[in-house]
C-alpha cells in the first residue's frame, strides 16, 4: 500500500499492512477480486461480500468513512463506518487457518464507482414451441 499522505497511518496485523488510516477518518483497505467472497443473504440471494478483520476496525476505530479498492478493476466502495457498524455481520473463518475474526458485509451497502450495466445482452435458454402451440395475429396456430 502506498503511503503518499504524511497524515497516513498504516494498519498492521501479525507484522503484514492490510490498510491505511488516512487523516484519522478514512480506513483504506485494498483487495485482489479473489479476496471479496460470496455469501447467501437473509432470502437466499448470493451476495458479493466483504471481510474486514476486527483489530483493522479496531485500529482504525476513529475513521467514518470505509474504503474498500478492488485492485485489479480500480472500483471504489464506500460506506460510512456507521452503516458498516449497523450492516455488517460477524463472518465464520477457520481460526486454525490462521484467520482473524472477521466482519463481514454486502457489497450492496456500498456506494461505489463500478459502472452500471444497461441494456446488456442476457442469455435466455427456452425451448421453442411448435408452431400450432405459437399465438398468431389469428388466434392460436395456424
Amino acid at each position: 500500500m502506498q503511503n503518499n499522505n504524511t497524515n497516513s497511518q498504516p494498519i498492521y496485523i501479525n507484522g503484514k499492512q492490510v490498510a491505511v488510516l488516512r487523516d484519522d477518518r478514512l480506513l483504506d483497505i485494498r483487495k485482489h477480486k479473489d479476496h471479496f467472497v460470496y455469501r447467501k443473504d437473509e432470502w437466499g440471494n448470493i451476495q458479493k461480500t466483504v471481510c474486514i478483520a476486527t483489530e483493522t476496525l479496531r485500529q482504525a476505530r476513529h475513521a467514518n468513512i470505509i474504503q474498500v479498492t478492488d485492485i485489479e478493476n480500480k472500483i471504489k466502495y464506500t460506506i460510512s463506518r456507521t452503516d458498516f457498524d449497523k450492516r455488517s455481520f460477524d463472518f465464520e473463518v477457520s481460526r486454525q487457518a490462521g484467520f482473524e475474526e472477521q466482519r463481514g458485509i454486502y457489497l450492496r451497502w456500498f456506494a461505489s464507482n463500478e459502472p452500471k450495466r444497461i441494456n446488456y445482452p442476457v442469455h435466455i435458454e427456452a425451448e421453442p414451441l411448435l408452431r400450432e402451440k405459437q399465438l398468431t395475429l389469428n388466434g392460436w396456430g395456424m
